[in-house]
């Protein structure tokens, strides 16, 4: 029962590192990890190391997006003091209903085709068999 995404649910209000929005086209035909996040969040951070070691691994496959509603200088000054690379996001405030959430984490995976094959609220150990059989299904496809 995945639910499908439609064209205005892949506008998004979020932006890179460099201050970029994120342009559907981007988005459409990617698998997405999309994980939304914050620095004072102790589960959030709990997570963090199990999503860098996932990330190591299909960062040229997947399209990671973690989202904060922080400042970039805030997440990008935890990122770097944790040693982690991973692609910081910024906003995400007026997310289409789908995918907006009200707790963090919270998490998404996104097939090519735009369906929500996974929804998880709260921690999660990213870095496990059940998610590489996901992301290796959806790749496959």
């Amino acid at each position: 029962n995945a639910i499908q995404l439609t064209d205005k649910d892949y506008v998004w209000d979020i932006r890179s590192e460099d201050g970029m929005l994120v342009a559907p086209e981007e988005l459409k035909g990617e698998v997405i990890f999309l994980n939304y996040w914050g620095t004072y969040c102790p589960p959030c951070i709990a997570e963090m190391p199990e999503i860098q070691q996932i990330y190591n691994d299909y960062r040229d496959k997947v399209k990671f997006i973690l989202v904060s509603a922080e400042s970039p200088e805030k997440v990008h000054n935890f990122l770097e003091s944790r040693e982690y690379d991973l692609p910081a996001y910024f906003g995400g405030r007026t997310m289409p209903e789908s995918l907006s959430v009200r707790s963090i984490p919270t998490t998404f995976i996104i097939s090519k085709d735009g369906k929500i094959v996974s929804k998880k609220v709260g921690a999660a150990d990213w870095n496990s068999k059940a998610t590489r059989k996901i992301f290796d299904d959806l790749l496959a496809r």
